[in-house]
């Protein structure tokens, strides 16, 4: 779990720029494929941006992920 030592989490503490990007369009519902397509990467690194977001905010899944980062007001 992310630990700040600010009282209140910030995006730039947790997440990169791409990170977020790849985030806001997980939330609307898009696929890895489609995320791919729009930003011009492999569906790999999509999937490896996504792991490192679980990994970074200690979510168990992507529904997780997003409910966290909500919480957080991250997205």
């Amino acid at each position: 779990t992310y630990h700040s030592a600010h009282p209140e989490l910030q995006e730039a503490d947790i997440l990169t720029a791409r990170e977020l990007e790849i985030l806001k369009m997980i939330a609307e519902g898009a696929s890895s494929k489609d995320i791919a397509t729009s930003l011009f990467l492999s569906v790999n690194t999509v999937d490896n941006h996504r792991r490192n977001m679980l990994k970074k905010t200690g979510a168990v899944d992507t529904s997780a992920l997003i409910h966290v980062c909500k919480l957080c007001h991250i997205i």
